[in-house]
């Protein structure tokens, strides 16, 4: 009753008073399931501190006079009450999965892990025969501390899909290094099987990184640390600079290394090409240009970055993309990678292909001729600057067969010229000498509007250019910035 008669005097704040709700309910939803805090330690305490904020106010009487300053000493001694990342990894880190006070530093496996470590890392030396699988997935939590069971950063956080993911992109990375095609491809279906030919480019491609065993270690502390960066519940924790998923494990690395012992066995200047791959990887998103949805101006940033850390860690940086691709579908199965198959390798293997001359070639011809490799296999022609963008497209709205190319091609002719018009000034454009947009999850919007018959591709496509003509022009005119981010998440979802 209380709250339904301050909402009668604030009608206002009702709007607030949802979000409130909404971000308590997902707050508590995460942190149930993040691990045991004591007794003291409310939910409540890490709602977003703007929204508890807004909350209260909006609901709140006016106070009177004298009465301010009382309530700012109040919340700041409340915020100083607030539990910070390092007080709450350091309560996680004490308790097991099952919230039991057993983990704390595991001395057994700290003395017996470095041991453990340089057997594992002999195997990828090929000049032994591979143990079982089952052998492999017994050994792995003891030389990957992440992995334990139950002491593992990932039990400890509930995220078992992450773990199987980053256990499987360990295991098909020492597949592809020790050179066990079988394995890599023992669960794929029969015609999705990774070709011999797509094999033999995967095998290329490790031969030019021509990784040393300290590389190798490097890579597979990476493909185990990195699903920590994607688990919100601990990210929200950090500060807001660096909650990306690249920023977040560079972030642990620094200051929670118990939490990621995997960088134990780092030599220094190996943690700092790993902390350096990781920040292209945050600059330069791989998959978005496999899409076609960022510019050759991200090209130029990533060609920068390169100049500045060198190029062995542009190799280990596409090193990393290659073991994280083969374990996205690890949630799935173990026994191989599922993700790598014959329709996901080869655009992976050209995009790889075009970034190899980022020190070579300008940022236009590696963006292009990516795109024109990727009309190949769909037998879309590339003669004119307005087929190159009708390759764009097919990249932006995943076509990967005959019928989706009839789509696209059928839709492209039935557009008037003043929509093409408008389109192909957007997709050419190359944000560094003219104003460009990069489309944030328009793939995504494209495939959901494919699949609602009330829309349709055409009718996304008509929505789109109105957004561009939109975007275009309320554009801020600024000499130091030519590429624009726009999120379609909300769009797409």
């Amino acid at each position: 009753d209380d709250i339904v008669a301050c909402v009668k005097q604030r009608p206002a704040s009702v709007a607030i008073f949802f979000n409130y709700g909404q971000a308590f309910t997902e707050s508590a939803q995460d942190f149930c399931q993040m691990l045991p805090f004591g007794d003291a330690t409310l939910i409540e305490d890490h709602l977003p501190q703007e929204i508890s904020t807004m909350a209260a106010e909006s609901m709140r009487p006016p106070a009177p006079e004298g009465e301010a300053e009382n309530k700012a000493r109040e919340a700041s001694a409340a915020q100083g009450r607030r539990p910070n990342a390092s007080s709450v990894i350091d309560t996680m880190l004490s308790h097991d999965s099952g919230g039991n006070q057993s983990c704390g530093t595991d001395i057994e496996l700290a003395e017996t892990r470095p041991l453990q470590f340089h057997t594992f890392m002999k195997l990828t030396e090929g000049e032994e025969e591979l143990p079982p699988l089952t052998e492999l997935l017994d050994d792995m939590p003891r030389v990957f501390g992440e992995l334990h069971p139950s002491c593992g950063a990932y039990a400890l956080l509930g995220q078992p899909d992450e773990a199987a993911r980053s256990t499987s992109s360990v295991l098909c990375m020492m597949w592809l290094l020790t050179n066990k095609y079988e394995y890599f491809t023992e669960g794929q279906s029969e015609t999705s099987r990774l070709s011999d030919e797509q094999w033999e480019e995967l095998r290329d491609f490790v031969e030019w990184v021509n990784p040393s065993q300290e590389m190798i270690a490097a890579l597979f502390a990476v493909l185990v640390m990195r699903g920590l960066g994607k688990v919100k519940q601990l990210t929200n924790l950090l500060p807001e600079e660096h909650r990306s998923p690249e920023k977040a494990v560079v972030f642990l690395v620094k200051t929670h290394p118990t939490l990621v012992p995997s960088v134990s066995v780092l030599s220094t200047d190996m943690l700092e090409i790993m902390k350096n791959a990781l920040m292209i990887q945050d600059a330069f998103n791989f998959g978005q240009m496999l899409q076609g949805e960022n510019l050759p101006s991200h090209l130029k940033q990533l060609a920068s970055l390169v100049t500045v850390y060198g190029q062995d860690t542009l190799k280990f940086y596409l090193l990393v993309l290659v073991g994280v691709f083969c374990g996205i579908r690890g949630k799935e199965s173990l026994t191989s990678s599922l993700f790598m198959n014959a329709k996901t390798a080869g655009s992976i293997a050209r995009g790889i292909r075009c970034l190899k001359h980022l020190s070579t070639s300008s940022p236009h011809a590696i963006y292009w001729t990516y795109l024109a490799e990727s009309a190949v296999p769909l037998g879309l022609p590339t003669t004119s600057m307005e087929e190159l963008v009708v390759v764009r497209l097919a990249c932006l709205m995943r076509a990967g067969d005959a019928q989706d190319v009839t789509v696209l091609k059928d839709t492209w002719s039935g557009l008037n010229m003043a929509n093409r018009q408008v389109l192909m000034r957007h997709f050419l454009a190359d944000g560094i000498k003219e104003t460009g947009f990069m489309f944030a999850f328009l793939p995504e919007y494209l495939a959901n509007a494919r699949k609602n018959p009330a829309v349709g591709f055409e009718r996304a496509l008509l929505l789109f250019v109105d957004l561009l003509e939109y975007v275009s022009a309320e554009a801020p005119i600024s000499e130091d910035t030519t590429t624009f981010r726009v999120a379609l998440k909300d769009l797409a979802a």
